[in-house]
């Protein structure tokens, strides 16, 4: 029942927390590491699974090359991330520990 283990993800979902959840989940249940990609595959649809069929059919249970290809999908390259960290901004409403958390 690897699909039990987080819910599939939803296009618009935060993927950086849904890649934490699942991979917590997986780590708290003792789910193999070789077994991590195939949860990929039943978790994405649409663009996410059109993002994994780009991957070489080699690397198709490479859960650390799935995740990068997802990632790079959804626009969240490494420049993509300092870019992210250069404009983030403190609300006057928030204290540096909600801050942190929601960065």
């Amino acid at each position: 029942n690897l699909h039990k283990i987080v819910p599939p993800y939803k296009e618009g979902d935060d993927i950086n927390k849904w890649f934490a959840a699942l991979e917590r989940a997986c780590v708290v249940q003792d789910v193999p590491q070789r077994q991590w990609a195939a949860i990929l595959w039943l978790s994405f649809s649409g663009k996410g699974r059109d993002r994994l069929l780009t991957v070489k059919e080699n690397d198709a249970n490479n859960f650390q090359v799935l995740k990068n290809a997802l990632l790079d999908g959804y626009g969240l390259t490494t420049e993509q991330y300092r870019k992210k960290f250069r404009e983030t901004k403190k609300e006057s409403s928030q204290d540096w520990v909600d801050f942190i958390d929601h960065s």
